[in-house]
């Protein structure tokens, strides 16, 4: 009888494990897919930034030309277009290691989806090059 009570508390002890493993893996499914909507809103809106700030980089060089703008806005409309450079670059960054971290956190990453991920970085950082 010692020895089925044994059983029996070794085999819940196994169960509460596998539930807590279980609950794991779901919390960490959960935080990985709410993460990566974020990083869809953020990447859009570095864009959005660094788009803006190229049109006032082309802006200030107009009103360079003009006489109406000095080199000191010039200068600070480059700076303002390299920081949301960095900023869009972050942001695509942390978008495709959310995706990563998504996959893992589900089980279902393959060496395609590697493949995917670095020809999209491929693919993105030749349209974004200036």
């Amino acid at each position: 009888q010692a020895g089925v009570r044994r059983a029996k508390a070794e085999a819940q002890a196994l169960e509460h494990r596998l539930q807590e493993l279980i609950d794991r893996i779901t919390l960490e499914t959960e935080s990985a897919f709410l993460l990566l909507q974020n990083s869809v809103a953020g990447l859009a809106a570095a864009s959005q930034a660094r788009a803006s700030a190229q049109l006032s980089l082309a802006a200030t060089r107009k009103g360079l030309g003009l006489g109406t703008r000095t080199i000191i806005d010039l200068l600070a409309a480059i700076q303002a277009l390299e920081d949301a450079e960095r900023a869009y670059h972050q942001a695509r960054y942390d978008h495709v290691t959310l995706r990563v971290r998504l996959k893992t956190a589900a089980g279902v990453i393959s060496s395609a989806d590697v493949a995917a991920i670095n020809s999209l970085l491929d693919t993105n950082e030749t349209s974004t090059s200036n």
